[in-house]
Formats: structure tokens, C-alpha cells, sequence
């Protein structure tokens, strides 16, 4: 069960080229060959990167630097044109 997620015995993520394929179905049937992000069983593009954050706190912090982004891409524009 660890090795299909990109992980040996000692819960290590094993080495890129070790870790199994992700295997994810493509629009044209095909496998995605794409290595397992380690502990997860999809590559990054499949679901196995960061799914957001789960707790309040970390969707404050989020939504936070969202509205100073979108702020300071605001400013930048109107100062530009």
C-alpha cells in the first residue's frame, strides 16, 4: 500500500523514477504516465498537489492575501493607464 503511494517501508518518499505511475484516465483512454506525488496515489496534475487549505485559520490567511493581491494588481493597472 505505501508503494502505490510513492512511499517505502520507513514512510520515506522513494526516489522520482521509483514511484509508480499515476494511471489516471485521459480524455483519449489512454493511462496518465506521470509519477505519484509522494503519499498520494495521483500525479499533480490528477489531484495529488495541495487541495487547499483545511481549517479556518488557513482559509483567512488565504483569503487575506487574496484581497492584498488583487489590491495591489488593481493599483498597478489604474497607475498604468
Amino acid at each position: 500500500m505505501l508503494k502505490a503511494r510513492g512511499l517505502d517501508d520507513d514512510r520515506c518518499p522513494l526516489p522520482h523514477d521509483l514511484r509508480p505511475e499515476c494511471g489516471a484516465g485521459s480524455a483519449h483512454g489512454s493511462k496518465c504516465k506521470r509519477k505519484v506525488v509522494a503519499g498520494k496515489s495521483k500525479c499533480s496534475h490528477h489531484g495529488g498537489a495541495s487541495t487547499g487549505p483545511r481549517t479556518a485559520e488557513g482559509l483567512e490567511r488565504i483569503s487575506r492575501g487574496q484581497i492584498k493581491r488583487w489590491a495591489e494588481y488593481r493599483r498597478v493597472k489604474n497607475a498604468g493607464g
